[in-house]
Formats: structure tokens, sequence, C-alpha cells
């Protein structure tokens, strides 16, 4: 967003800040791991985990870029329990899945972005 663009839809500003406020930066004392290369290109992923081990919880912060064709990826999670299950929200729809530890750090998380550019915040957590 451009705040100096008088057309910004500020609803839309408000929501993803309070997004960004209440579900990634109680996680900026976490342990951080890039997903993907760092990168200016405008073809790319990018992307990043924040792991917190006293609560086995975190959050993955993934950009498409404008000229990205990949609409989809499967990215190996760090720092994880690979002992543990796992419950990953995505926080713009709400979908939920369940996976284990060893799979999201072995396997990976598939990721899916339709729309270029975008984004999208998926928090997880270990299930007792």
């Amino acid at each position: 967003y451009d705040i100096r663009d008088d057309e910004a839809d500020w609803d839309v500003v408000r929501k993803n800040l309070a997004v960004w406020r209440d579900t990634v930066a109680p996680y900026f004392g976490a342990d951080y791991y890039p997903l993907t290369s760092i990168s200016t290109a405008q073809d790319v992923w990018v992307g990043w985990q924040y792991h917190r081990d006293g609560d086995n919880s975190g959050v993955i912060q993934m950009f498409r870029r404008p000229d990205s064709p990949m609409v989809a990826g499967r990215f190996k999670l760090r720092g994880l329990d690979e002992s543990a299950m796992y419950e990953i929200e995505n926080v713009d729809t709400g979908a939920v899945v369940k996976a284990s530890g060893a799979e999201l750090s072995d396997k990976g998380l598939l990721i899916e972005i339709d729309d270029a550019p975008n984004a999208t915040i998926l928090k997880y957590r270990a299930l007792k």
C-alpha cells in the first residue's frame, strides 16, 4: 500500500495492520528462518518463518511477487519438534491443516497463493 495514495482503501490497510500486530509482531523475538532466498526480483516468492520454542508455535509470511508464475510451493519448516503434530491455519481464509513436525521438516508445507502480487500469513502450533 502506498499511504500517499488518496485512493487507498484504509479499511483494508487497518485490517492488515491489525493482523500483522496480532499475529506476526508477537514472534519478532522468536527464531527466524528464511524459507526462500531473499531477492528483489519480481518473478519470485519470498518468505520466512518465525518459531518460538517455548510454546512450539510460529508464524509464516509468504509473498508472491507480481511476475511470479508459481502459484504454489512446498517449503520446509525449521525448528519444529519432529515427533509433534501441528495445526496450521491460514489467517486469511481460516483453512486449517494438520501435519507432523517430521513431515513439515522433511517434505515441507504446501503453500498456495493464487493471485500475484499477493501474500499469505499462516500461524501454527503444536497440538498437545
